[in-house]
């Protein structure tokens, strides 16, 4: 299963401050400078108009010779904001069409992670590794950490299934270092697990166990029970493994009266199989439902 699956942990992506305001300045700062540049050329006009009437009325030059500097003047000052403007506004737009693409690349990404999501789910496997290696791509492209940590926690546990286990560790690792970057504790939680269930396969029992105890001091975050008893009752085997059973009792102990509150409190539907699994393997009988 994928325990705590990226869907439970949906991913906010929002663009820094100073990329969002950008936009929005660039257009004030056009309105504002196309307004400065009109009230100077409405300052220069007039003052070339006094100018001209006062030169007009000791040196007469025609009826309209005073005027037509000035109306020239005015309509090539008034061209001049109109191209600064229009460059100013250009600019905004492509700053909105760069900020629409890279919406649409986050939009992918996510798309591509939840059909990941449900390719795993659905026990397609080949699926999930397509749709997770292009969400994977997606996010590196747009530097979301988060999305990277998600997209690469999928491709871990998907190797995993198919025994694929060099790449289900290379993968996991990465996920544990980008959770890690953010402190995302859940993630953390849950890739550290998926580690321990990689080294138990591969017979690393002392090193099974050290991942699956950091797993569980990070899910003290978690609100997803299911995860917690799942990560317990590995532990346990493992240190079966080691030869350390009474500390393994003890943590079957601890997960039959997790198992007992949740069951109590009502199992989600997709929890039965899980929760009737958990206690064979303690070897007591539940009533679930």
């Amino acid at each position: 299963m994928l325990g705590a699956s990226p869907n439970d942990d949906r991913m906010l992506l929002e663009r820094p401050l100073p990329e969002a305001l950008s936009l929005y300045i660039v257009q004030v700062a056009g309105i504002f400078i196309i307004a400065l540049i009109f009230i100077g050329l409405f300052i220069v006009a007039f003052s070339i108009e006094r100018a001209t009437r006062a030169i007009s009325s000791s040196n007469p030059i025609g009826p309209t010779g005073g005027s037509v500097p000035v109306i020239l003047s005015f309509i090539a000052g008034t061209a001049s904001a109109l191209l600064v403007g229009a460059a100013i506004l250009f600019r905004a737009r492509t700053m909105r069409l760069g900020k629409d693409t890279g919406e649409q690349d986050a939009s992918d990404a996510i798309r591509h992670l939840d059909a990941a999501i449900n390719a795993y789910n659905e026990e397609n496997f080949a699926g999930a590794e397509h749709q997770g290696m292009a969400s994977l791509n997606a996010f590196q492209h747009l530097g979301v950490i988060k999305g990277i940590a998600e997209a690469s926690m999928v491709l871990g546990t998907t190797f995993l299934q198919v025994k694929s286990l060099d790449s289900a560790y290379v993968y996991a690792s990465g996920s544990l270092r980008h959770y890690e970057a953010i402190n995302d504790e859940g993630g953390m939680a849950r890739a550290l697990s998926l580690l321990g269930d990689i080294a138990q396969i591969e017979e690393r029992f002392a090193q099974a166990e050290e991942y699956y105890r950091d797993s569980l001091t990070h899910m003290r975050w978690s609100d997803n029970n299911w995860d917690i008893i799942t990560t317990m009752l590995n532990r346990a085997i493992v240190l079966d493994a080691l030869g350390r059973s009474a500390t393994a009792d003890e943590l079957r102990a601890s997960a039959w009266n997790i198992i007992q509150n949740e069951t109590k409190r009502g199992t989600p539907r997709k929890h039965v199989p899980l929760a009737t699994h958990h206690a064979s393997i303690i070897r007591k009988p539940i009533k679930v439902g």
